[in-house]
């Protein structure tokens, strides 16, 4: 009997735990993003550890995006500047240089596919956390005192 009642606890409050899982969001502001995980604001950093530690998947999308977000920046400051620097020298009578005044577009416009491909990997790590919050498993891990035992993931 009593592991009968054991087992009716331990179902009904994985059960309620399941049912408590929020679904992350984000949602687009001056500055950048800002992620809820229902409605409550987490950080990235809390964002980037929840991913590390619950969905290997899900953070290896997340460094995806940072990386393609960075290199946005690495191709768009140079780009920019290039442009931005042909089209004040020929609006103040200067000549303009049609070779700068392409590589900068160029490079600003490889910067712009690189910021797409970072939010589509945000996107996408957000899917992949969100497809598996629901779901319950068991999973074998190492415990907090070095032991190995078995997690319940949900």
């Amino acid at each position: 009997m009593n592991r009968f009642l054991l087992s009716l606890c331990l179902l009904l409050t994985t059960s309620a735990l399941a049912q408590t899982t929020e679904p992350l969001s984000r949602r687009i502001a001056f500055g950048g993003h800002r992620f809820y995980l229902g409605e409550t604001r987490i950080s990235r950093t809390k964002l980037r550890e929840m991913f590390r530690l619950e969905n290997p998947e899900a953070y290896a999308e997340l460094r995806k995006a940072g990386d393609s977000r960075a290199l946005s920046a690495v191709f768009g400051i140079p780009g920019g500047g290039l442009v931005g620097y042909e089209v004040g020298n020929w609006a103040t009578g200067g000549q303009l240089n049609a070779v700068r005044s392409g590589i900068g577009a160029a490079l600003f416009l490889t910067s712009i596919f690189f910021d797409f491909k970072s939010e589509s990997h945000l996107e996408r790590a957000i899917a992949l956390h969100n497809q598996r919050a629901g779901k319950i498993r068991l999973a074998p891990g190492l415990t907090s005192d070095g032991g190995f035992g078995l997690r319940l993931q949900f």
